[in-house]
């Protein structure tokens, strides 16, 4: 039997207390590592904007965007708005939110101008003037089965590289 001396009832102290601590806090850490909540529940962000033959050509369109989060105790709808503008099979999707501050852009002159700084942006959204740090930011698009779909992404303002922030 060993003798039971001030250092080795601390060492045990020390371990006991240690496994406890591991063993209440591991759960939470793991549940947290691996949450997905704050996500959109679309698979992989697709957004169906509906048939690409009805689109119309050579114009610049607003269209209306709604999906749904989930987090772990409830779940609420984002609404965005995106142009789209389609050249034959060629389409070009842009983001309505500016990318200095985040205000939402206008179509104005053909082009686009944010009401909060006044930047404005080309009819391809590339900064004419302001203090816009880049163009308005464009999403992936597909078509499958005569559908368009979108890939919605939000993106860092304020920062001149593309930053994904969804």
């Amino acid at each position: 039997m060993t003798k039971i001396t001030r250092r080795n009832f601390l060492k045990k102290w020390q371990l006991a207390v240690g496994t406890f601590a591991t063993a209440i806090t591991a759960p939470s850490l793991f549940y947290w590592w691996w949450d997905r909540s704050g996500q959109p529940t679309d698979i992989e962000n697709w957004i169906d904007l509906g048939k690409a033959k009805k689109i119309t050509e050579n114009e610049w369109l607003k269209r209306p965007i709604s999906f749904t989060i989930q987090d772990r105790w409830n779940s609420r709808i984002v609404k965005e708005m995106l142009y789209v503008y389609r050249v034959k099979r060629d389409v070009t999707i842009l983001t309505s939110i500016c990318p200095h501050a985040g205000c939402l852009v206008k179509p104005e002159n053909n082009g686009f101008v944010c009401p909060c700084h006044k930047s404005f942006f080309n009819e391809k959204g590339d900064v004419v003037t302001g203090p816009s740090p880049r163009p308005l930011d464009s999403m992936e698009w597909a078509v499958k089965k005569g559908r368009l779909f979108v890939k919605y992404e939000k993106f860092r303002s304020g920062v001149e590289i593309k930053q994904s922030i969804s």
